[in-house]
């Protein structure tokens, strides 16, 4: 059993609060609070990088549950015991890696790319669907998305295919890239 403190009530499946502590949190399973929006289980994010086999630049790591939610058929993916990165580069067909550089490309997503791609279509925001041109054209939505982050209702852990949030690539009306 591990204790964290968090910066405000939330509600999370797995972690029960503690009536005497209103903004502590009994948790099992390796889970803590990250300083972003999301929670991030320890033991199989170690704080790392490692360099994607096709690009060879340096990328973060993800976590197993958001590779799960965004391939093809995740029942029939063979995982292996291991560490795995997301590449972000547009340029590259490589999506998520292993330590063992074994790659899951573009087409073995049934989601598609946000972060990659940037169509007016593309997702900026995979919590609320929030489109490229939604996010340039309609500037309350950034302030949307950040208040419901600050509450805690945003799932960037797992739908957003990098594991994090969007709001550091956010488009604006005076950035048209993310």
């Amino acid at each position: 059993v591990l204790r964290v403190t968090v910066p405000r009530p939330v509600r999370l499946g797995h972690c029960s609060r503690q009536p005497s502590q209103a903004r502590s949190f009994t948790c099992t399973g390796g889970m803590v609070m990250s300083n972003s929006c999301h929670l991030e289980r320890t033991t199989e994010l170690p704080s790392r990088t490692h360099v994607c086999p096709v690009n060879g630049q340096e990328y973060k790591t993800v976590n197993l549950r958001t590779i799960l939610h965004h391939i093809n058929s995740p029942w029939n993916w063979k995982e292996k015991k291991q560490v795995y990165y997301f590449c972000d580069d547009p340029n590259c067909e490589v999506v998520y890696f292993g330590e063992d550089d074994t790659v899951i490309t573009k087409p073995e997503l049934r989601t598609t790319e946000g972060i990659k791609d940037n169509k007016p279509d593309a997702l900026a925001c995979y919590c609320f669907g929030v489109s490229n041109s939604d996010a340039q054209q309609y500037t309350a939505i950034r302030d949307f998305i950040i208040k419901q982050t600050k509450a805690g209702m945003c799932s960037c852990d797992v739908s957003n295919q990098s594991g994090h949030c969007c709001l550091k690539q956010f488009p604006d009306k005076n950035n048209s890239s993310h």
